[in-house]
C-alpha cells in the first residue's frame, strides 16, 4: 500500500509542480506589470495605447479589482490589435486574472462580454497552454464550442 501511494506521489508531484510554475510565472509576470508597467507590460501597454487609444495597464487593474473592470478588459481584447510580444503578456495577463477570479466567476463574466470576447479569451488562455485547462477550468474551457467563430 505505502508503495501504491509513493508512486501516486511520484506521478502527480511533477505535474502539480509544473502546473504551480505556470501559474507563479503569470501571476508574477502580471504584478510586475501592475508594479511596473515599463518592464511586465511593455509590449502589451505600448501597443493598447498606440494602435487601439486604450490604457492596458489601467484595464488591467481595474480587471483585478472589480467583475465590471474585467468584463471591460474582455471587451477591450475583443477589438483589441495586440501582437507578438504583447500577445504573450495578454495571454498570461488573462490567465492571472482567470487564477484571481476562479473558474465560475471569470467564465460568468466572460459570458457577458459577447461572443468575439469569449473566442479571444479561451484562444489567448489555450495559447499559454494551461496545464490540464480542461480539468482544472472546465466552465471556461467549456465556452470553447458554444462561441466559436
Amino acid at each position: 500500500m505505502m508503495r501504491l501511494a509513493l508512486g501516486f506521489v511520484a506521478v502527480l508531484f511533477p505535474l502539480l509542480a509544473s502546473a504551480c510554475a505556470a501559474d507563479k510565472e503569470c501571476q508574477d509576470w502580471t504584478k510586475l506589470a501592475v508594479e511596473n508597467p515599463a518592464v511586465g507590460c511593455e509590449g502589451a501597454c505600448t501597443q493598447a495605447k498606440r494602435f487601439d487609444k486604450y490604457d492596458y495597464h489601467a484595464g488591467l487593474i481595474a480587471a483585478q479589482k472589480s467583475r465590471t473592470g474585467l468584463e471591460k478588459f474582455f471587451r477591450y481584447t475583443a477589438r483589441s490589435t495586440i501582437m507578438g510580444a504583447g500577445s504573450d503578456e495578454l495571454a498570461c495577463h488573462m490567465y492571472a486574472l482567470l487564477l484571481q477570479w476562479g473558474d465560475a466567476q471569470f467564465a460568468n463574466t466572460l459570458t457577458k462580454s459577447g461572443a468575439k470576447a469569449t473566442t479571444r479569451v479561451v484562444g489567448l488562455l489555450d495559447y499559454t497552454a494551461v496545464t490540464d485547462f480542461k480539468r482544472r477550468f472546465p466552465r471556461t474551457y467549456g465556452l470553447v464550442s458554444q462561441h466559436e467563430e
